[in-house]
């Protein structure tokens, strides 16, 4: 991940609203939970989002949706967990970046966690019918029966 003061990219956000290009990589990137999307005022949103905008002490971090490992909900914040290792938070709600997530790419598995599917390695059943992902990391995540349908037949 890269971390981009904003020095660097508000000068070409501004150039291609001005220019009326297509939807500025801002607008991707804006969190689902920011002020501009609830309200609508940006006009339809635009397609799956293709990176993050996450604010870190004194910058934003711009992280790209395929180096993302793991969503979970904290509060309200949701825990941007990268292939990595990094942990960042943001504020938004699970709900809403499962609409704006690639559904060939993202799966809800249980009402606190959304998962990259590139990053599972494997599905193993666990107690009383939930199941347990493996992801490349090491790490493991709880899939819950109710979201099983998602992923397994």
């Amino acid at each position: 991940m890269t971390e981009l003061p904003a020095r660097h990219w508000r000068p070409a956000l501004r150039s291609s609203r001005r220019n009326g290009a297509e939807p500025p990589p801002d607008q991707s990137a804006r969190p689902a939970g920011s002020r501009a999307n609830r309200a609508g005022t940006h006009g339809p949103e635009p397609g799956p989002l293709r990176r993050l905008l996450v604010r870190h002490r004194s910058s934003y971090v711009l992280v790209p949706v395929a180096e993302v490992e793991s969503l979970e909900a904290a509060g309200n914040y949701v825990r941007v967990m990268s292939a990595a290792g990094r942990s960042l938070l943001m504020r938004a709600t699970l709900s809403e970046l499962d609409r704006r997530l690639d559904p060939e790419q993202f799966a809800r598995v249980h009402r606190s966690t959304i998962v990259n599917l590139d990053q599972v390695r494997q599905i193993t059943t666990h107690m009383s019918g939930d199941y347990q992902l493996l992801l490349k990391s090491g790490r493991v995540l709880r899939m819950s029966r109710h979201y099983r349908r998602r992923l397994l037949p």
